[in-house]
């Protein structure tokens, strides 16, 4: 995320935002464990719960112990990307595909992309490979076509895509890079 707040040359207040986003944007795992959730559950539902958990929990302890740090609207803004950064995969309720981000919002994006970002990293790409392993995937190749699948589906919910490179759900040419950069590693890896 930093690497990408900064190559978008984002106004100081808009780094802060994007990177406390960053940070704290899948701490409602954490909130819902810690609640008892069902980690039997179905993974789509535990999407669901994480995201506004995490908002009602980001809101409240930076209010109250970091309020000097963030404007009213800054907090509302961190709250708003953490409480949607993952609908665009969550299935919605009918079945349908998911939401589509707006993506006028600069900081909203680079999260996303930023997310993305990190399943095509070295740690990112093992830990989901281990999880889709243990489901039957059984090659580190098979996983590289289901990320890239996963990414050319959650574009297809955005009417305008003639801003995404590679047909990959990358807009900004830095993610789009960093990306590349993933995948060759990854293939050097796994002698792909």
């Amino acid at each position: 995320m930093m690497e990408l707040v900064f190559s978008e040359d984002l106004n100081p207040n808009d780094v802060k935002v994007g990177m406390t986003v960053a940070f704290l944007h899948d701490i409602g795992y954490a909130i819902i464990a810690k609640d008892g959730a069902d980690v039997t559950a179905k993974f789509q539902d535990l999407r669901r719960a994480h995201m506004d958990a995490g908002a009602k929990y980001v809101l409240r302890i930076l209010s109250k112990n970091f309020r000097v740090y963030y404007s009213n609207e800054e907090l509302v803004t961190i709250t708003n990307i953490i409480k949607v950064h993952d609908e665009p995969s969550v299935k919605r309720p009918d079945g349908g595909k998911g939401y589509p981000l707006d993506f006028n919002n600069r900081i909203l994006y680079l999260q996303r992309e930023a997310d993305r970002l990190w399943m095509g990293s070295r740690l990112g790409f093992d830990n989901d490979f281990r999880g889709r392993l243990e489901s039957g995937e059984t090659s580190p190749a098979k996983h590289i076509i289901w990320l890239e699948e996963r990414y050319a589906k959650e574009k297809e919910l955005y009417e305008d895509d003639s801003k995404f490179k590679g047909g990959l759900l990358f807009r900004t040419p830095r993610a789009f890079e960093i990306h590349q950069q993933n995948m060759v590693a990854v293939r050097k890896r796994y002698n792909i």
